[in-house]
């Protein structure tokens, strides 16, 4: 599939998805919305995203991670 093709794939595919952008706020884990966060289509975190041991607060899946320039080295869960 040459890059047109994936990008009118993407224009189709993208408007239907369901996205959330997830945070890394210890408030989290004082919910249990992991199953909900993971049924999202797409799910953004940001910064450091430690979901492992986390997953019932903060699901597990991850599709996007976005982090700024102060958080350039990879938390222990990417290495």
């Amino acid at each position: 599939m040459d890059n047109l093709d994936k990008r009118e794939l993407n224009k189709l595919y993208w408007p239907k998805a369901k996205t959330i952008v997830v945070g890394n706020s210890p408030s989290l884990l004082n919910y249990n919305f992991g199953e909900q966060i993971d049924s999202f289509t797409k799910v953004i975190r940001c910064n450091y995203c430690n979901t492992k041991g986390f997953e019932k607060h903060v699901g597990s899946k991850t599709n996007i991670w976005a982090v700024s320039y102060t958080h350039l080295t990879l938390p222990t869960i990417y290495s």
